[in-house]
């Protein structure tokens, strides 16, 4: 997993996905979490337990977010990051629909007026 990630937040998304395998199947639990918790939709937090494995493996690998201001910059936003973003299936029917909106031409905004 290391040798496929490009930073220490890139880094704990692969982890995280690793150490919460029921958070992305098909019930879409992410969606009701956050590293930290709470926040406006009242978000349940990842298990500390879990938590504190991660920060370990990132440390270890990633010594320069050892420090708890680098830690929530680099790494926190991206697990929170991951854990908002949609499936890749999603994603791929939105380019798919994008393509063949553009594929038709450009559509007629003319209106008429009665």
């Amino acid at each position: 997993m290391k040798r496929c990630s490009l930073n220490p937040g890139n880094f704990a998304v692969k982890i995280v996905e690793r150490l919460f395998p029921e958070l992305f199947g098909e019930d879409n639990l992410r969606f009701q979490f956050s590293y930290n918790g709470g926040g406006i939709s009242d978000k349940k937090s990842l298990d500390g337990v879990r938590l504190g494995y991660i920060r370990k493996y990132v440390c270890h690998h990633y010594p320069e977010v050892k420090e708890t201001k680098a830690w929530k910059m680099m790494v926190v936003t991206h697990i929170n990051e991951r854990l908002r973003r949609p499936n890749e299936k999603k994603k791929d029917r939105l380019r798919r629909l994008s393509r063949a909106a553009s594929e038709s031409g450009p559509v007629d905004t003319t209106y008429t007026v009665l």
